[in-house]
């Protein structure tokens, strides 16, 4: 018999459970030590056998004892409750400040005192920071952009600002990727089109640089300042892509499509900026940044990083993460044909990139590259050329990259695969751009002490779908891992979106699975097209939802 001794359920204490059977009950508390009284109780049964010998026979006598035991013992387990995710309070978007396909929540990051929302289709004409109710749309700047910032209050989110880029124009898509790191805000707008290059103090606005280079992107920092219980949000750089030796931008080189921030370090992405290829032709292959910030809070570049196979198309630095000593680049364009991964500096350096075993005869399967600091060296290096175990074409294998800790996440929103587990069949070509995620690890050998990167985990979702595109968008903290199936059909039959939250201590088993159903059952709302895990709670964007009507987006805090 086992019985519950402390008070912290609904099962009455003391009372014991039904033997041979799974007994449910709930639990009152969380986080709590549980005592379990158990008490077990056997039947010894003894033969005592007497024989006796006589001239002619042999007797035999069996006296049988039964005898009960009984031992009694306590376990102590330590529950963890992990309770159910709900939508948080957060005020409500002024109607008038989004109109239809504005994409609202086309990117969200937030920390414990700010939340910043992009909305990379925003068409107002004016430029700078406004007060919420300062601010009215012209819709006169087709897709310039903005932010959306929202200081927490309490327990609720309260917009508080519109951030528009001070040089503000027509296309430039400001808010396309957004970061909040500490008192800082990160804003990208790669259709942004001036030259220049380098770090620029102050306001994009003040700068003297001319336009003409289309699609050559920028990013925006702003410094945040809570006077007194009045956010302020103060311009305080503007950064364009370096280019060497004329320091001008290459046009479209989409500098900014995707930032990362991680303590003193910015990451920056420009999937389509020009590189010298093998042949020595300019090939648009792509280009990522490691910015670092000096004690004195300034940044200033740190390393450039290109492609091993510079090949044009690959979008190396189309997504891009920093962490703790790993920077991780997707280049989900990569059409090399090999589906295993060179993992460790001493197999890139041996590696011939430019031979016929990386020829482009898999368009689009996608790779990924792993750098690390080598504290030695005093610099950054790579590591890891990472392609997926079933690589195929179309994948677009680092669509999506996450560097958390030792592991690496990436994400092929068009793997095929049909497999309902994780670690299953990688062969199972079943279900088209259902999606999947790899998971690799990054450690230091025994022997030799080199640093390797190995695929550990193939994450599929546990029920896919065709076309639903899992991995599409990830965010990962030290406990939970969040994936994003952004086109996943829900049960109304129409193209939705989902986030599911697995247990990375646990084999990726399912925490939670989120999803949200507008006003419109007709809407595609990508709900996880954009998303972000942080401390203890989840912000979803969901750029094609509907609000009153309107096509304009949406986005969601769950905490």
């Amino acid at each position: 018999t086992v019985s519950v001794l402390e008070p912290n359920s609904s099962q009455e204490q003391g009372v014991p459970l039904e033997p041979g059977k799974a007994s449910r009950f709930e639990l009152l508390g969380v986080d709590d030590l549980f005592r379990f009284f158990v008490q077990v109780s056997f039947d010894i049964e003894e033969t005592d056998r007497n024989c006796f010998y006589l001239a002619d026979s042999t007797s035999v006598e069996d006296t049988i004892v039964v005898r009960r035991e009984t031992e009694e013992f306590f376990i102590e387990v330590d529950v963890r409750v992990r309770s159910g995710l709900s939508i948080s309070s957060y005020s409500v978007p002024r109607v008038d400040l989004i109109a239809a396909g504005d994409e609202f929540g086309g990117a969200v990051s937030s920390n414990d005192k700010f939340m910043a929302v992009g909305i990379p289709l925003e068409d107002g004409s004016f430029s700078g920071v406004y007060e919420s109710d300062q601010y009215q749309v012209d819709d006169a700047s087709m897709d310039s952009g903005a932010v959306h910032l929202y200081e927490k209050d309490g327990d609720y989110w309260q917009l508080s600002h519109i951030i528009k880029a001070s040089n503000a124009k027509a296309g430039d898509q400001f808010g396309s990727s957004v970061v909040i790191n500490g008192n800082q805000l990160f804003v990208s707008a790669p259709y942004e089109d001036r030259a220049g290059g380098g770090v620029y103090l102050g306001r994009a606005s003040d700068q003297n640089l001319a336009y003409g280079r289309p699609d050559s992107g920028a990013v925006y920092v702003y410094d945040l300042y809570d006077f007194d219980s009045s956010l302020a949000a103060v311009e305080s750089a503007y950064i364009k892509s370096p280019n060497n030796p004329t320091n001008l931008v290459d046009s479209r080189s989409l500098f900014g499509k995707d930032i990362s921030v991680y303590k003193d370090r910015l990451a920056i992405g420009a999937p389509r900026q020009t590189v010298t290829s093998y042949a020595g032709q300019e090939v648009a292959s792509g280009q990522a940044y490691l910015l670092q910030r000096d004690d004195q809070g300034f940044w200033g570049f740190e390393k450039t990083f290109s492609s091993l196979i510079k090949r044009g198309g690959e979008e190396f630095g189309s997504s891009v993460s920093v962490s703790e000593g790993i920077f991780v680049v997707g280049s989900p364009g990569d059409s090399a044909s090999v589906n295993e991964s060179v993992a460790s500096e001493n197999e890139l350096s041996a590696a011939n990139f430019s031979s016929s075993a990386f020829d482009p005869t898999s368009p689009n399967s996608g790779a990924g590259y792993i750098y690390v600091w080598d504290e030695e060296l005093n610099s950054w290096t790579s590591i890891a050329y990472l392609k997926a175990t079933n690589s195929e074409a179309n994948d677009q294998f680092g669509f999506k990259v996450i560097a958390q800790a030792n592991s690496v996440f990436v994400g092929a929103p068009n793997e095929d695969g049909g497999s309902v587990v994780s670690n299953a069949d990688e062969s199972d070509n079943s279900l088209i751009n259902s999606g999947a995620v790899y998971h690799f690890n990054v450690f230091i050998t025994d022997q030799g002490g080199e640093t390797r990167a190995m695929q550990r985990d193939y994450i599929k979702h546990h029920q896919p779908v065709a076309l639903a595109n899992f991995g599409a968008a990830l965010s990962a903290d030290q406990d939970y891992l969040a994936i994003a199936s952004p086109n996943a059909l829900l049960d109304s039959g129409t193209s939705k979106g989902k986030v599911t939250i697995l247990d990375r201590n646990n084999e990726f088993s399912i925490v939670e699975e989120l999803s949200f159903e507008d006003g419109d059952p007709a809407a595609a709302e990508r709900f996880g097209a954009s998303l972000e895990l942080d401390q203890g709670k989840v912000l979803i964007g969901a750029p094609g939802a509907t609000k009153e009507s309107v096509t304009s987006g949406d986005f969601r805090v769950y905490e």
